[in-house]
C-alpha cells in the first residue's frame, strides 16, 4: 500500500491479499493482516458454523475449512469496496471438487487490519448436502 492509494484502494488491496495467502495456505500472512481480536461469523447451518474470536479460534476454523474446500480454486467475481468495509464475491470448489460454492463476503477492516468477516453462502442446504 501506498500513501497515494485512498482507504478504498489500500482496503481493496488488502482482501485481495487475503484470498491470494489463502489460495497460496499462506497463514502467516494472512494472520499478519488480522486485528487479533478478529471476529470471524460463520452461518449457524453450516458444519463450521459458529463465532470465531481471536487468532487461536480462527486457527481452528482455517484448519477446519481446509478440509472442506480446495481453497486454490479461489475465483474472485467483483470486490467493492469503502473506508471501512470490503465486499468480495467469489467461487471455489469443494475439498472433493463435486461442487463450486458461491459465496459472498463481507470484509471490515480497521487501521489497516481486517477486524470481522462475515461468510453469505448462496444456499446452505445445497452445500451441506454436498459436504454430505
Amino acid at each position: 500500500m501506498t500513501a497515494t492509494q485512498s482507504l478504498t484502494e489500500q482496503n481493496r488491496e488488502l482482501v485481495l491479499k487475503q484470498y491470494e495467502a489463502v489460495q497460496n495456505a499462506d497463514v502467516e500472512a494472512f494472520f499478519s493482516r488480522c486485528d487479533p481480536n478478529m471476529v470471524i461469523h460463520e452461518a449457524s447451518s453450516m458444519k463450521v458454523g459458529g463465532v470465531y474470536r481471536g487468532m487461536e479460534e480462527l486457527g481452528g476454523l482455517l484448519g477446519q475449512l481446509a478440509s472442506l474446500y480446495d481453497m486454490t480454486t479461489i475465483e474472485m467475481e467483483r470486490i467493492v469496496a469503502n473506508d471501512e468495509y470490503v465486499v468480495a464475491m467469489g467461487s471455489f470448489l469443494t475439498a472433493d471438487h463435486s461442487y463450486r460454492v458461491q459465496i459472498t463476503e463481507w470484509w471490515q477492516i480497521k487501521d489497516g487490519k481486517v477486524v470481522e468477516v462475515r461468510p453469505f453462502y448462496w444456499d446452505t442446504q445445497e452445500l451441506n448436502a454436498a459436504l454430505g
